[in-house]
Parts: C-alpha cells; sequence; structure tokens
C-alpha cells in the first residue's frame, strides 16, 4: 500500500514539474515576426508577465487564442500574428491596430499606447524567461534513478523483493528531487528595451554558465578561484552603452592578435561572452569583424585581457564604452 501510495505521488510530483503551458521562446518569435528591436515582455498576453496554463487573459493574448494561438506551437503563433496584421485588430480601441502599437514599442492593451514597460523579473516555474535546453524533460532522469535504486537493492538482497517502506521513500525522494530540479530558477528573463536593448537580461546569478554575467569583468571574478582561468574574455554587444547583465550579440567575431603576430578567433556565443584559454604575447591589439566584411579595430595595443574590465557601460582607462559590432 505505501509503494502504492508512493507511486501516486511520485507521477503526481512530475506532472507537477512538467511545463505548465508557457511558451518561453514566443517573445523572440514575435520579435523576429513582427520585425521589432526588442523581445516583447511577456505581459502583453500573460497577466501579470507570469506563464502557464489559464494565465492568458490580457486582450491581446485572447484575441490571439481566438485566431488559433496555441502554446508551443510556433507555427500557430505566426499565423495568429498575421491574422491580426490583416485584420487590423485593436484589441484596447484606441485607434492603432495591436500590431502598430507593438512596432512602435506600445503596449496594445493600453488604450493610450502607453510604453511597454520592463515586467518584474521572476524566479522558478512559469517565469517570463527563456527556457533552459532540456533533453526530454526530468521525468526521464528520474525514472532512470528509480529503476537503478530497484535495481541496486534487488541485486545487494538476492531476493528481489526490497523493503516497501525504503521504495516508498525512494520514490517520494526522487519524485521531490525532479520538482526541484524543473523549478530551477531561469537564467535569462525577457525585458523591455529601457532595461536592455537587447531585450534579454542574464538574471541567474552566479550559476555556472558560458551565459553567465555578460558586460561583467570576467578574469577579474574569475581570479578568485571560481570557473575556468581566461586569458582573454569579454562581451561584444550591439549598443555601446549596453547594462551589465544585459544579452549581447553574436553577429560578429573577435580576433586577436598578440605582440608575435599570432592571432586568435573568438566567437561570441548566445549571449555575446567570448573567451580563451591560449597564451597571448602582450601588448596585444584587436578588432570586430562581422560576417559581410565590416572591421572595427581598438585604437590602442593593450596589456590587460579581462576586456569588460574597461569596456564597461560607459568606458574606463579610455575604452569609449562596450566592444561593440562594426
Amino acid at each position: 500500500m505505501r509503494v502504492r501510495v508512493a507511486m501516486l505521488m511520485f507521477f503526481g510530483v512530475l506532472a507537477a514539474a512538467s511545463p505548465a503551458g508557457a511558451s518561453p521562446a514566443f517573445p523572440d518569435a514575435v520579435r523576429a515576426r513582427l520585425g521589432l528591436s526588442y523581445a516583447p515582455p511577456c505581459a502583453i498576453c500573460h497577466e501579470g508577465g507570469r506563464g502557464g496554463a489559464g494565465t492568458v487573459t490580457t486582450r491581446f493574448g485572447r484575441a490571439m487564442m481566438d485566431r488559433g494561438l496555441k502554446g508551443g506551437d510556433g507555427a500557430s503563433l505566426a499565423a495568429a500574428l498575421d491574422a491580426m496584421a490583416r485584420d487590423g485588430v485593436d484589441s484596447d480601441h484606441d485607434g492603432a491596430s495591436d500590431v502598430d502599437e507593438l512596432r512602435r514599442g506600445k503596449d496594445p492593451n493600453g488604450a493610450s499606447g502607453v510604453a511597454i514597460g520592463a515586467p518584474p523579473i521572476e524566479y522558478g516555474c512559469g517565469g517570463a524567461t527563456v527556457a533552459r535546453a532540456t533533453g526530454g524533460g526530468g521525468g526521464w532522469l528520474a525514472a532512470l534513478l528509480l529503476a537503478a535504486h530497484f535495481t541496486r537493492r534487488r541485486r545487494r538482497s538476492g531476493t528481489g523483493r526490497g523493503s516497501g517502506r525504503a521504495r516508498a521513500a525512494a520514490i517520494v525522494a526522487l519524485g521531490a528531487a525532479t520538482l526541484v530540479a524543473a523549478c530551477n530558477p531561469y537564467e535569462v528573463s525577457y525585458v523591455a528595451p529601457e532595461v536592455c536593448q537587447s531585450g534579454r537580461l542574464w538574471t541567474g546569478g552566479d550559476s555556472e554558465s558560458a551565459d553567465m554575467n555578460p558586460g561583467m569583468a570576467c578574469i577579474q571574478c574569475h581570479s578568485r578561484g571560481e570557473g575556468p582561468t581566461f586569458t582573454l574574455a569579454g562581451t561584444l554587444y550591439a549598443a555601446s552603452d549596453e547594462k551589465d547583465r544585459c544579452a549581447g550579440s553574436n553577429a560578429a567575431v573577435v580576433y586577436v592578435q598578440g605582440a608575435d603576430g599570432r592571432t586568435q578567433k573568438l566567437v561570441p556565443n548566445g549571449m555575446g561572452n567570448f573567451s580563451s584559454k591560449l597564451s597571448v604575447a602582450m601588448p596585444y591589439t584587436a578588432w570586430v569583424q562581422s560576417a559581410d566584411g565590416k572591421v572595427r579595430r581598438m585604437a590602442d595595443p593593450q596589456s590587460n585581457g579581462d576586456c569588460n574590465a574597461c569596456h564597461t557601460q560607459h568606458g574606463l582607462n579610455g575604452a569609449p564604452g562596450r566592444v561593440v559590432l562594426p
């Protein structure tokens, strides 16, 4: 009986830990479909900016659902946006269509067409964020761990029977661990362009990731004994005055040439962070080159590989703000 109850609790936990209906990729999809310069906050569809089943209650969100929008379905999002544009839907009846208001950076739910403000950063399940990549869900991992646990017990006992109480405890513990893993704080949040011009903000704190803390002095922090040791590290941005922790750009490549003539090619990741562990002869020169051949060169040779130590929001030690695209 204990095992049966524990199994029900375990699968209930798995159900609770599964996605609740929010679609974290939708803000970027809306930006791409409408050609926006920012990713709209989740609050344009989800009341309060939090995802989850039953939270699409705004006028714009309901209008999108009326035109076929389905959670997690990118094709239905594109079709609904196209239908909204075609029909000239004006959810707040202010004389401007919802799509036009979004293109002007306005909230389609506000009768006055107010600028879209930054939604509060939410942590935990259903936050208005970019979800981490998944490999089939935490349920599979929990199931494998559970199977391994029982197999080990059977081998030890030699009978194939284990203590019902122990098995029940193991099931509940694994279920709880799965729920905790599923509700880890999201690392990147969508924000208004007034907060980050890129529309994305790192909210994962100091959790270890190649995406962490864009814009901050990487080598200075890593020298405290945390994280890998870099010889060169920084963040590439589209705007020269972007704030710390705002997402950067990967639309170009950074080249660094040491005093010995050897050149390194540093490719930024999705948050704009780039780094190298290879030795570099000081002083070095550097330049940023885009795919179409445009180049932006650093004015003077440098001996500090911690690029963000000088390339801050407003620039230090003569640096003109951020490392930026050509």
